[in-house]
């Protein structure tokens, strides 16, 4: 049995793309995964 959460815990941009959605935000939507690098690659963007 698979979870319903299964997709969206393998997806990064899940929840910023679900609050744009909620929102009607429109735009690119982009999300910062590196494990522990994140911090720095968000601070380089």
């Amino acid at each position: 049995r698979v979870s319903p959460l299964l997709v969206p815990k393998m997806m990064a941009n899940a929840v910023s793309g679900e609050a744009s959605i909620w929102r009607g935000l429109k735009g690119p939507n982009y999300t910062t995964v590196s494990a522990c690098a994140s911090g720095a690659r968000a601070i380089c963007r």
